[in-house]
Formats: structure tokens, C-alpha cells, sequence
């Protein structure tokens, strides 16, 4: 959403939460960027793959939020960012890939899959790779990227 401070050493730095129970250390990931050119016309995405617990309403946006990485184009709590995210996407980038559900009879669980969007998956097509993480997540490498 935004670039964040170096650190010591240089290196653009940012740390991601993975929710859960026993809300683990944060996890550090460093983005190398190689090249010289001047940054600064660049807006930075990051694509969160998040797993909620106990949802709660807005529960992903808030947190999100409160970290300083509201969604794009997220009306109520990224509004300082809204005119720039409508040109990319118009609508909250927020989408649910799975959910489980026990049945009735709770012999069995439906697992229900969504493709992403294809709104959302023309925004992905727009962003460069700056950084590749070696998880690959419902398809997606998970990234940090910067917008043209």
C-alpha cells in the first residue's frame, strides 16, 4: 500500500501477521529491489492471503487497516487512497477463495472453491513482481508488487 522505512542494512523491510490462535511472531520479509530507478512514482501492493478464525463484521478490513494496508478501493477505511484504487479496481479487493461448511448430519465437510475474479485478476496483471515469495497460494505466488 504504501513503501515502507528501510532498515538498518538498506533493504526495503516489511513484516506480515499470520492470524491464528496462538498469534504467532510476525513473519519478516525483505524485498530486494535491483535496480536504480527513482521509486517514487511507484505505488506498492501486496496480495495477503488471510485465514479467519472467528469472523467478525469488517474483521479483515479493520485489521488490515489498523496495520496501515487498508484494501483498494475499501470505501470506509482506505478513503485516503480511493480516487488512486478506482482507476485500478472499482470495488473492494477483497475476495473470499474457500469456505468449509459442515453438513446436517456433520459426517462430512463441503469445501466450496471460487475462482478470483476476473476484475481482480486484471488488477494482478497489472502489477510487476518485486518481490517473489516460494509459497504459492490457490495459484498465486504471493508478492509484493509496485503499479505502473
Amino acid at each position: 500500500r504504501r513503501r515502507l522505512p528501510d532498515d538498518a542494512s538498506g533493504e526495503q523491510s516489511a513484516t506480515t501477521r499470520k492470524p491464528d490462535a496462538g498469534n504467532a511472531p510476525a513473519k519478516h520479509i525483505v524485498a530486494d529491489d535491483d535496480d536504480d530507478e527513482d521509486d517514487a512514482q511507484y505505488e506498492y501492493y501486496s496480495l495477503v492471503w488471510c485465514r479467519i478464525i472467528s469472523g467478525r463484521t469488517h474483521q479483515i478490513r479493520v485489521h488490515m487497516q489498523y496495520a496501515g494496508f487498508p484494501l483498494v478501493a475499501d470505501f470506509l477505511y482506505g478513503e485516503q487512497h480511493l480516487k488512486k484504487d478506482y482507476e485500478l479496481c472499482e470495488r473492494i479487493c477483497l475476495h473470499q477463495h474457500k469456505i468449509s461448511l459442515p453438513s446436517v448430519k456433520r459426517d462430512r465437510t463441503f469445501h466450496i472453491v471460487v475462482p478470483v475474479p476476473s476484475d481482480m485478476s486484471n488488477l494482478l496483471g497489472k502489477l510487476e513482481k518485486v518481490r517473489v515469495d516460494t509459497k504459492v497460494v490457490h495459484g498465486y505466488s504471493k508478492y509484493v508488487a509496485k503499479v505502473f
